[in-house]
Formats: structure tokens, sequence, C-alpha cells
């Protein structure tokens, strides 16, 4: 059985895990950005949705993103550990 070094190893965890860590928090900067200076219609519908929305537990995602990602041919890739859920 042949091992990979600890740099590899590393590096396969490291980069998505810093990616998916700058896309969330961009994200989350505009949209922070967005409610607290923005005005727009529907603004607290908005804000809302977006709460509720975070308040559903993955594990009720979990099947569902597993056949999108099946189906979009990116299982055994990096794009669902970087894009996320």
């Amino acid at each position: 059985m042949e091992y990979d070094s600890a740099g590899t190893v590393l590096c396969q965890y490291i980069i998505p895990t810093v990616t998916n860590t700058v896309i969330s928090v961009f994200f989350a900067m505009m949209c922070g950005y967005a409610f607290a200076k923005g005005k727009f219609m529907f603004k607290n519908f908005w804000f809302i949705f977006m709460l509720a929305v975070m308040m559903i537990p993955f594990e009720s995602r979990m099947i569902p993103l597993y056949i999108q990602y099946k189906n979009w041919g990116m299982l055994d890739t990096y794009k669902p550990l970087i894009f996320g859920s």
C-alpha cells in the first residue's frame, strides 16, 4: 500500500476549505450590507425568508443534494466541497 505525503493530504483539505470559507464570507458580507443599507421592496419578507432557509437542518437537505450532485456529474470532485450546499 502506498501512502501520500503529508503535504499532499494537507493540500487536499486546505484548498477546498479555504476556498469555501472565502466564498461564503464574501456572499454573507454582500447580503448583510444589502439588508443593512439597502432600501428595496419586501426587504422584511426576504430577510425572514433567508432566516427561515438557514433554520432548515442540513440533514433534511443532504439526500436531495446528493441526487443533484449525482445528476450533474459532480460526485468524486472538489466542486461540491468548494461551492457547498
